[in-house]
């Protein structure tokens, strides 16, 4: 389902789960008054930071998290022909240790970072839903990650379909024969009478 931007409502999205060390660094928030266009993940032995690009922001990058580790390209999500639809990774009690991103279409950034014993699992999803913000927790690592959400129902109204065009009524038309001496046939057509003797036709009076 593509989606035109100039649609779109961003306003009052669903804030879901935080996933991570929810007690770790200082929050953090990210709700553009627009599309999430593009990705980017800082990574070593967990997710260093995250960073987000937006139709409203310029071309700026907006991050989160610590400033070490290895820079991944960006990743490009192709709004509004494509969204991104669900996350999975995995986290410990200090940061997020990996993340990976995947589209509608099929998509997929990651998996990025490194896994770590006793570690907990990330899935999320979004069905019949598109991801319109993140929040989490922020240090030296990024310590935390949610997301929020906008049903499609709400935020990009489908298309009534185009009808078709109605097949053009027949002529309304009564057929009424009598039988008499002359064997006269009276026609009503379109509320004009006619009638018809021995081949010879008559307005009625």
């Amino acid at each position: 389902m593509a989606m035109e931007a100039a649609s779109f409502n961003w306003e009052n999205p669903t804030k879901k789960e935080l996933w991570g060390n929810i007690k770790g660094g200082h929050p953090w928030n990210y709700q553009p008054n627009g599309a999430i266009t593009h990705i980017k993940i800082r990574w070593g032995s967990n997710i260093d930071a995250i960073s987000f690009k937006s139709t409203d922001g310029n071309g700026n990058w907006t991050q989160f998290g610590g400033s070490t580790g290895r820079d991944e390209p960006p990743f490009e999500i192709g709004w509004p022909n494509d969204y991104l639809e669900s996350i999975t990774g995995s986290y410990d009690s200090i940061a997020i240790n990996t993340l990976c991103f995947k589209t509608h279409r099929g998509k997929q950034y990651g998996p990025f970072g490194t896994p770590n014993d006793g570690e907990k699992k990330i899935n999320i999803s979004t069905k019949d839903s598109t991801i319109v913000g993140f929040f989490g927790r922020e240090g030296a690592l990024l310590d935390a990650l949610g997301i929020y959400v906008k049903p499609f129902v709400e935020v990009s109204p489908v298309p009534l379909p185009d009808l078709p065009t109605p097949e053009p009524l027949p002529l309304s038309h009564e057929l009424d024969t009598n039988h008499d001496h002359d064997l006269n046939t009276q026609i009503a057509i379109n509320g004009y009478d006619q009638v018809k003797k021995s081949g010879k036709t008559e307005s009625a009076a």
